[in-house]
């Protein structure tokens, strides 16, 4: 455009005229593709009717304005001015219809623009959709005014859209080079050999066109009626073509390029030495410099293209980590925030709900078996519950131990509930033979606080957190109120815990001790320690509800060394005392299980000179889902230096004679629920007897909790059964206590 203003004459003008025609007759139809490109409705153009509508007005103006015709056969009105020359609009039929095309093509592109701002919710892309619009708005202004309006009011002025043009296409290439809106187009392409093919065929027709006219003087139209006009128009006709074929097709396209333009040069190398002419030289010429040209064209845009591809991937690299849990390859939490977030602000149709699978408890697991050991079974873990993914029921991987379902869709809490209950079989096969216990909490999106992402996420943790605390048959909840209260208390608790372990009030966390019965000798021969927690806003605290906040905030290590060296201080008072009895203490499975435990029980017995041979270990019936190797090796240690082990709650949960016959401890101590059936059953039923001969037939002692009444100690010596404690001897008592019952006892 800008050459032909500068021509030397009407010939030549309208020659640059009509090349120049072919970008800007094309550019809008380009322009609306990219914006289809970077708004998401590229997959539309998979139709090819899509294609036609795109760039049959693109294609027809381009033949009305660029190709001698008889339809249009005089497309331009040039006139020489002091601005040098200019088309002088003709305002026709195809001036308005080129106008109604760009116009049309343009308020699509905006339109499409607008949508795609309304609908996203990222700040980022409505500020991108904005600088695009305005400066299409700007560039559509401007180009009518000056090319429309002004152009009919002074025609001597010339055109100035295709330089307005700059504006959109500026404005567009700040932004990609910020954002390259991840379009990835062209860089791993296939190649379209039809339009190689195409290609080929149009370059061979005026190539020979070309030679047939430099020795035959042959022209076409009225328009041009020079030879020399006509084969320049072919050269660059043909440039274009190459490096069509090079932008478009890769390297097919390259190699095609420069073996038609080697062709040509030896075509034109040949009909020079034939018939000694020097015609077809500027043709050779510019056939060099094509090769020249396309040869630069494709280096630089190889390395483009793997600049891009590297940028692109570092993206996608990025965006993947940082949308996604390496280990298990779902999206976090970060994604499930923005998800509702997105949501809440949609007028969906269907109840909404969020399922936390708490498995939390696995953190104990870490310390029997290894970091390693988890990371596998949490990605297999992972992997299971990806089968329960549909369009409905979407997975995330909040925390390490928590996997949160997003329902968008489901009927009642049927529907939920029997989704959690073949999720938790799932789960049980994984984790039931290891003892770890496992909460699902279901959050229904209530609408009043769908936009509040942390009340959904404090209240989804809660019942979770509740559902953790209940058996295999229970552990399915829904939220409830009442939990916001309970995690209050919770944490209040947690935070006294907290200060205990640091020292501070530690007088909080005391023990009582409650006395064992030998039924043999008629004696007490020992006490076992029992934890209580005086809380100073809640009051006293069973050891169920704060034993399982210290292990669930790790704290049951630090609280369980004071707990031991409070009864190994009682053991010294009773030694002072004359009294030669065994203390035995209940310690976590994962207290037990912590590197270097018996190393540092062996030091406090050490530093509290404390008889080993006075001292017991209760374990609780999660031992029994430990490793059998593991846990018999920190056995035998405690036995070697001469603690006694002993079995508590046995009968319940995981306990049985099959598993505790791998084991090698002291004593079993039968469940209260057994010794309470004893009131209600006929003796002679009752497994209470079979449970004592089994234990002793393997070779452990036996020892009754909960006895509180006469005919239940009257059953249990009439089995053989070794030791007794509960209520009928003994409520729990604290130390100044027990000295008064040991003086005063007899049985």
């Amino acid at each position: 455009m800008a050459l032909s203003i500068v021509a030397t004459d009407a010939a030549t003008c309208e020659i640059y005229r009509r090349v120049s025609a072919i970008g800007w007759s094309t550019g809008y139809a380009i322009l609306l593709h990219f914006i289809l490109i970077i708004t998401g409705k590229s997959s539309a153009l998979n139709k090819w009717r899509l294609y036609v509508l795109l760039y049959v007005p693109a294609l027809f103006f381009l033949f009305v304005f660029a190709v001698p015709n008889g339809i249009n056969p005089n497309p331009y009105n040039l006139r020489q001015t002091a601005f040098g020359w200019i088309n002088v609009a003709h305002n026709n039929l195809w001036d308005w219809l080129f106008y109604a095309y760009y116009i049309g093509f343009t308020l699509q592109g905006l339109f499409l623009l607008s949508r795609w701002r309304q609908n996203s919710l990222d700040d980022g892309t409505k500020k991108k959709a904005r600088i695009i619009s305005l400066s299409i708005i700007t560039a559509l202004v401007l180009g009518t005014i000056t090319d429309v309006v002004i152009s009919s009011l002074f025609s001597e002025l010339p055109q100035m859209a295709p330089v307005i043009m700059l504006i959109p296409m500026l404005a567009i290439y700040h932004v990609l080079q910020k954002d390259n809106f991840g379009i990835t187009e062209g860089l791993d392409k296939k190649t379209s050999y039809l339009i190689l093919f195409t290609s080929v065929l149009i370059y061979m027709i005026l190539a020979t066109y070309q030679v047939f006219s430099a020795y035959a003087g042959y022209g076409v139209g009225s328009t041009f009626n020079d030879a020399p006009v006509i084969r320049g128009i072919i050269v660059q006709i043909q440039m274009f073509l190459s490096i069509y074929l090079v932008l478009k097709e890769n390297r097919p396209g390259y190699i095609v390029a420069v073996l038609m333009n080697i062709s040509s040069i030896l075509s034109g190398i040949a009909f020079v030495i034939k018939y000694d002419s020097m015609t077809s030289l500027p043709g050779i010429v510019s056939n060099v410099g094509v090769l020249v040209i396309i040869t630069l064209i494709k280096t630089y845009k190889d390395k483009n293209y793997a600049y891009i591809k590297r940028i692109n991937i570092q993206a996608a690299i990025l965006k993947y980590n940082n949308e996604h849990v390496q280990l298990t390859g779902l999206y976090n939490r970060a994604v499930l925030e923005q998800t509702l977030k997105r949501d809440a602000s949609l007028s969906l149709p269907h109840k909404r709900a969020l399922i936390n699978i708490n498995l939390s408890a696995m953190h104990a697991l870490s310390l029997r078996y290894g970091y390693n050991y988890i990371q596998i079974m949490l990605k297999d873990i992972a992997g299971a519950l990806k089968a329960y993914c549909n369009d409905d029921y979407l997975l995330y991987n909040t925390y390490e131990y928590r996997f949160v379902f997003y329902v968008k869709a489901y009927q009642d809490e049927k529907e939920l509930t029997a989704f959690c209950a073949n999720v938790l079989k799932t789960l049980n096969s994984y984790l039931y033979v290891h003892g770890i216990g496992i909460g699902i909490g279901i959050l229904p999106i209530d609408k009043s606080i769908a936009h509040d992402g942390n009340e959904l996420s404090k209240r989804l943790m809660i019942t979770s957190e509740e559902a953790t605390k209940y058996g295999n048959n229970t552990n399915i909840l829904f939220y409830n109120k009442e939990f916001d209260l309970q995690i209050t208390r919770e944490n209040e608790i947690s935070r006294e815990l907290r200060e205990i372990a640091e020292g501070i009030k530690t007088k909080r966390l005391y023990l009582h001790y409650q006395p064992v019965f030998d039924l043999v000798s008629r004696k007490i021969c020992g006490f076992e320690a029992l934890a209580r927690l005086y809380s100073e806003k809640y009051g006293l605290i069973s050891p169920v509800e704060f034993i399982l906040l210290a292990e669930k905030t790790n704290m049951i290590a630090l609280l369980g060394a004071r707990i031991i060296l409070q009864a190994f201080g009682f053991l010294n008072k009773l030694h002072e005392n004359g009294h030669e009895l065994v203390v035995t203490i209940n310690i976590s499975v994962i207290q037990m299980l912590e590197e270097g435990f018996v190393h540092k029980l062996l030091s406090m017995i050490n530093q509290m000179q404390v008889n080993p041979e006075c001292i017991g270990i209760e374990l609780t019936e999660p031992v029994f889902a430990t490793e059998r190797a593991e846990i018999n090796r920190v056995i035998d240690e405690l036995k070697d230096a001469g603690i006694k082990v002993l079995i508590d709650d046995f009968g319940t949960g995981y306990s049985s004679f099959g598993r505790v016959g791998e084991l090698n401890v002291d004593h079993l101590k039968i469940d209260k629920s057994f010794i309470d059936k004893l009131m209600e059953e006929n003796p002679e039923k009752a497994l209470t007897g079979d449970i004592i001969s089994m234990a002793h037939k393997l070779g452990y002692g036996v020892i009754a909790e909960g006895v509180e009444h006469e005919k239940q100690l009257s059953y249990l010596h009439s089995q053989g059964c070794d030791k007794i404690q509960g209520y009928l001897i003994s409520k729990p008592l604290d130390e100044d206590e027990v000295l008064n019952f040991l003086r005063s006892y007899t049985r």
